[in-house]
């Protein structure tokens, strides 16, 4: 083997294919360009646009319209929700813990 080909640079990198079916979080900077992402509502955001859309008797407020132009959530794609009991960081109650057992029999 010769010396020259100990030091020759390595192939050059090719990227991952990018697949548009892929779900990722992707960083979006500048204003406009982050304002042209389409919008989604939360848990939260929900609730408080089925109560305002729903308490107006003449139809002024369009619920769709609110989300897009409201709301502040934007991604290409919506996350996927936290299961239930996931952010309940305390130890079980015994009784709660009975309780689940006998549900799950």
């Amino acid at each position: 083997m010769c010396a020259a080909s100990l030091f020759s640079p390595p192939p050059p990198l090719t990227p991952y294919p990018q697949n548009p079916y892929t779900k990722y979080k992707e960083v979006v900077r500048g204003k406009e360009a982050r304002a042209a992402m389409p919008a989604y509502a939360c848990d939260e955001c929900k609730r408080f646009f089925d109560s305002v859309c729903a308490d107006d008797p003449n139809g002024v407020f369009d619920k769709e319209f609110m989300i897009k132009n409201a709301c502040r959530h934007r991604a290409k794609w919506k996350p996927e929700a936290t299961p239930p009991e996931f952010w309940n960081l305390s130890f079980p109650d015994e009784r709660d813990q009975h309780n689940f057992t006998q549900d799950k029999i």
